[in-house]
């Protein structure tokens, strides 16, 4: 007979997220998940139904966070491959819903007035989308000892929280920005796009290379209430290099502040940021804004 008085659910506080063995602090949401590719086999005078795999296996993961002292996701914009893990009991890290293999594919990060900078990142996954286990690779294996180990240790890696906010936020748009610091900065949005392309060999489910495919393209959009700035105009790019008007910001930094010790917590920088687009906006309840959109192109190193 089953007890009413009981619950089988899990609560927020008993999901733990890992990629590879560090913990992931404001976590929102998380999606793992997969379709089995199949496809009928359709014949003449068939009689019977059958299916055969079509395409590689593997699956995708969304993860949404607040940035509370550590960025988990950019530097996956590299080259290698991770594995990741929901772990439900940290005694026993075998009880887990995770992912082996992935690769980062989207990032983004944005931040507006009045909230918390937030994360958000895509990956594309290449192996196991499920329960994994010790026995599943050595990298799985390591894992989750080490992810063990932490908890009843207190040996695993470790960082602090820290309070930043729209207040304590700075974009240096460098000699370029032009009238940018006279203007109220409202909102921003970084986007990173790391496409990769697999490749497969007969007698393998898994790819034998993972290539990222350079450049990597990072797009800035930076929202102001209109005062000083000056409308960029259509016909005057992509080709205005210099001078009023410039389509291009010659070094970005960004800064995330620790609201209350005013310490530098994360730094980004970005060079050659290119004008791609802008967006005009005024209604009756409140100043003019204006968006405007700048990428840039990230080459390998070395190359």
């Amino acid at each position: 007979m089953f007890d009413f008085n009981k619950t089988t659910k899990l609560s927020r506080g008993q999901q733990h997220v890992f990629l590879g063995y560090t913990e992931v602090s404001g976590v929102q949401n998380i999606d793992i998940n997969f379709t089995t590719p199949e496809e009928q086999i359709a014949y003449i005078g068939m009689g019977r139904h059958y299916q055969k795999p079509m395409g590689p296996r593997g699956g995708s993961v969304r993860i949404q966070s607040f940035f509370l002292g550590d960025d988990h996701f950019i530097d996956f914009t590299g080259d290698a491959g991770f594995n990741g893990y929901v772990v439900t009991n940290m005694q026993n890290t075998g009880n887990n819903f995770g992912f082996e293999s992935g690769y980062l594919t989207q990032y983004s990060q944005r931040c507006t007035l009045g909230e918390v900078p937030q994360l958000a990142a895509q990956f594309t996954v290449y192996g196991k989308v499920g329960e994994l286990h010790q026995s599943d690779s050595l990298l799985t294996s390591g894992d989750l000892e080490k992810i063990k180990a932490g908890y009843s240790d207190l040996v695993g890696e470790t960082y602090d929280l820290h309070n930043v906010n729209a207040g304590s936020i700075e974009i240096d748009f460098g000699a370029s920005a032009g009238d940018f610091e006279k203007d109220r900065l409202t909102s921003y949005q970084l986007d990173i796009t790391c496409p990769r392309q697999p490749y497969y060999r007969l007698g393998s489910y898994y790819p034998s290379q993972i290539d990222t495919q350079y450049p990597i393209q990072a797009t800035l959009s930076v929202s102001f209430d209109v005062s000083h700035i000056t409308p960029k105009v259509n016909y005057e790019q992509p080709c205005n290099l210099y001078g009023q008007g410039s389509n291009q910001l010659d070094e970005v930094t960004l800064k995330l502040k620790d609201f209350t010790t005013d310490e530098t917590v994360k730094s980004y920088t970005f060079t050659k940021f290119r004008f791609m687009g802008q967006n005009y906006s005024v209604n009756a309840a409140g100043a003019p804004t204006i968006e405007l959109q700048y990428r840039t192109l990230i080459l390998k190193a070395g190359s």
